[in-house]
């Protein structure tokens, strides 16, 4: 009965939301609310913390995805901050729910390591397609991710730290970070899929009670994304997140939404 109900509950869960026009689910409902999840030819950015806290969002949003015990979904991950081997590591811990330092340190015991397969991990893990090149040229971005859409089906990109672009350079003349924004977009709108994109800028807490952040955006970030995510930790003092240890609360922040609808919602990673 137990698994009828899940199943049932699953079914519920696509037909509400493809009634909403969701085409991926963010797997937080406040979120989905407000932007409609993960929408095609949607540019989404992910600010707020350090490098590894939006690294782990990322997974989040991945998890959810893949995660779906009904439908199918592929995703590529540019990747210019992680190796590809570390991140399917990371996905690993993050979709068993085992510790990651047993997973890079081979320690599990034998059960573990069944539960591993019993949950699909593997199978789910065959969804995501992975870039790790450090610096990419935009060309070769672009290239790569037609490929992944036309061969392997990936319905939504990551780009996990944007300043791996920023860096890439043609003809001895570098790309600025609003010159690759806006081909992000137009490449989001011609593969007709999201796009997401990580990016460090700094913030500045002005009341903290009621976590009001104004951002302060390298050039054109406001302008050309359509939907900005600002994480922040609960607690007015930030401290470090490791990828081991007790889940912590942060705080999400939709700054930026094309549809106007801006919100809080909260998650545990």
């Amino acid at each position: 009965m137990v698994g009828l109900y899940n199943l049932m509950s699953r079914l519920e869960r696509i037909r509400n939301n493809e009634q909403k026009g969701i085409f991926l689910s963010s797997g937080y409902e406040q979120m989905d609310e407000a932007t409609e999840g993960f929408k095609k030819q949607t540019l989404y950015g992910i600010s707020g913390l350090s490098e590894l806290h939006r690294t782990k969002l990322i997974i989040q949003f991945i998890k959810n995805i893949i995660n779906d015990k009904l439908q199918v979904h592929n995703v590529g991950i540019f990747s210019t901050n992680i190796p590809a081997e570390l991140w399917l590591e990371k996905m690993v811990a993050e979709v068993s729910g085992i510790n990651i330092e047993l997973v890079q340190r081979g320690k599990m015991e034998e059960a573990l390591y069944r539960l591993i397969l019993d949950t699909n991990t593997l199978q789910c893990l065959l969804n995501i397609t992975i870039n790790d090149q450090p610096l990419l040229l935009l060309d070769e971005f672009k290239i790569t991710a037609h490929h992944w859409v036309k061969e392997h089906n990936v319905e939504i990109i990551f780009i996990d730290n944007l300043e791996g672009l920023y860096k890439t350079r043609q003809n001895n003349s570098v790309f600025d970070e609003y010159e690759i924004l806006k081909s992000l977009k137009s490449l989001a709108v011609e593969l007709n899929i999201p796009m997401v994109f990580s990016v460090n800028i700094s913030d500045k807490y002005e009341e903290p009670a009621t976590h009001a952040v104004q951002i302060k955006s390298p050039k054109g970030l406001l302008k050309t994304a359509d939907v900005l995510l600002h994480l922040m930790e609960r607690e007015k003092e930030i401290n470090e997140c490791s990828f081991i240890g007790e889940e912590k609360t942060f705080f999400v922040k939709i700054a930026k939404n094309s549809n106007g609808h801006l919100t809080n919602f909260l998650i545990d990673m």
